[in-house]
This record gives C-alpha cells, structure tokens and sequence, in this order.
C-alpha cells in the first residue's frame, strides 16, 4: 500500500466510519490489509458524437454548396460540396482530440480484528476510473479513490 493510499483510506476511516488509527497491531479492532497487482488501461476513446459528426458534415457540405455556387455556378457547388463535407470532417476529428482513458486497478484487500490479516484470506478488488490521466502514475489518484471507496462501502460502521 502507498502512502498516499493508506492517509487516504485512514481519512476516510475517520471521517465516515468514525474509526481511529491504532498505535499497535494488538490493539486495533480492524487490520486492513491492501496490496496493489497491478495498474493498467482498459481503453482509450474519443468523445466523437454521431450528432456532431453528421452536423459538422452536413453544415460543412451546405456552406460549400453555397459558397462554391456563387463562384463557379453548378460545377462550383458540387466541388464546394466535396470540400465542405471534408472540413465538416476535419472538424469532427479535431473535437475528437479531447479523449480519454479508462484505467484500472487490481487489489488484494484483507481484513482481521487485533491482527495481520493471512495472505491466504486476501479479496481480490477490481476498480476503475476515468479521466485524462495518459500513464499509470497519473491515474493512480484516481484509483486509490476509487479502491478506498470499495473497502469503505465493505466495512460496516
């Protein structure tokens, strides 16, 4: 467990759960034991919308009909229309360059009273978070967040 995951899940242990940090192993009433397996993307993705696309294609296409029109009559109107359709594009994929990841977390999550807990009793926990994070060290706020949740919402105050 990081550092910054266990004043994380401390501090959530405090504020929602009323529990205290105990000096001792012996004299704590819960032991919780976390170990990180790994940290991966799951996916990368756009935020492309159909609806947009097809309203930048479509405003693109009409005012290059238009303008091409008034420059060169019908031949200027469907060249415009080309052109248009391929700037509505162009737009579309430039919008698509806010994108984001979606990262995950595998943990082996343990509990005991006034002792370690045995690594044979160990829970696997998944979790998930999305954002912009682009590397693991990015994303792992975000998934310490998430797991502590997970093991906040197991604990019954």
């Amino acid at each position: 467990m990081t550092e910054d995951l266990h004043s994380m899940l401390t501090a959530y242990l405090q504020s929602e759960r009323g529990l205290n940090p105990a000096s001792d192993v012996k004299e704590a009433d819960l032991v919780i034991l976390v170990e990180i397996r790994d940290v991966w993307a799951t996916s990368d993705g756009s935020r492309v919308s159909a609806g947009r696309t097809l309203g930048n294609v479509g405003t693109g296409t009409l005012l290059g009909v238009l303008l091409g029109g008034l420059v060169d009559g019908r031949g200027g109107a469907i060249v415009g229309a080309g052109i248009g359709a391929t700037v509505g594009v162009g737009a579309t994929l430039h919008d698509a360059g806010d994108s984001y990841t979606s990262w995950a977390m595998e943990a082996a999550v343990g509990t005991a009273a006034r002792r370690i807990p045995d690594k044979d009793s160990l829970h696997t926990v998944a979790v998930t978070s999305r954002g912009n994070p682009r590397s693991k060290e990015e994303a792992f706020a975000g998934l310490e967040d998430a797991l502590c949740r997970a093991i906040l919402e197991s604990i019954r105050s």
